[in-house]
């Protein structure tokens, strides 16, 4: 008679329910928020799993990260990412950021000689400036605090209308849809619809959009 090991047991059905959890948990982007320890800056959005640079003590992996933040830069940071130089952690997730295509955001609040703008030989300052600009023509965008969420929104937004761009419509000049005739659509391969502005789609049309995931848009 067979014995069963309860160990191996307990362990096969925690990975099958921890299956079944992870395959009913929508997938949020990550962002990887680099400041320093004492630096309070915390971002609040549930709509993002949002991890803190100095918290992390496993290895960092930037693949997982579609978005990172800097809340602190220094001029030395400044200059030696823009001539492609990896002197410290920050230069060094920053230029692996770009070379991978991770949306990078730097907090103004947080550049260092943006505090000496009213001190600083003009000359200097304007330096300094170009390399900001350099690094804004890398992709990198400079943030104000109160603002950095949009950020990720807007992109979402760009997104989805490149997405949407890609795909091909099927354009429809009916007066009104009904769900026969996006049967009809759906057979050929569209998922995609064009209708007129004033066009009247009838509730079982409506219930097969939402089933079938199609999307309607207005010409």
């Amino acid at each position: 008679m067979n014995t069963i090991n309860i160990d191996k047991l307990v362990e096969y059905l925690t990975k099958e329910v921890m299956k079944k959890i992870n395959s009913n948990t929508v997938q949020k982007d990550k962002i990887l928020v680099i400041n320093k320890e004492e630096n309070d800056f915390r971002i609040k959005d549930d709509n993002f799993r949002i991890d803190y640079l100095y918290e992390i003590d496993e290895d960092l992996e930037i693949d997982s990260y579609k978005y990172i933040i800097v809340s602190d830069f220094t001029k030395d940071q400044l200059i030696d990412i823009s001539m492609g130089k990896s002197t410290d952690n920050v230069s060094s997730i920053v230029t692996e950021g770009i070379l991978k295509g991770k949306s990078i955001s730097i907090l103004t609040d947080g550049v260092e000689y943006h505090k000496y703008k009213n001190t600083s030989n003009k000359n200097f300052y304007n330096m300094l400036k170009s390399y900001e600009e350099k690094l804004i023509s890398f992709g990198i965008s400079f943030v104000d605090k109160e603002n950095i969420t949009e950020i990720f929104y807007d992109k979402k937004e760009e997104e989805s209308k490149i997405s949407l761009d890609k795909q091909d419509f099927y354009t429809i000049n009916n007066k009104i849809i009904t769900e026969a005739i996006l049967e009809d659509i759906y057979r050929k391969g569209y998922k995609n619809i064009l209708i007129n502005k004033n066009t009247i789609v009838t509730p079982l049309a409506k219930d097969y959009i939402r089933i079938n995931n199609i999307t309607i848009s207005k010409k």
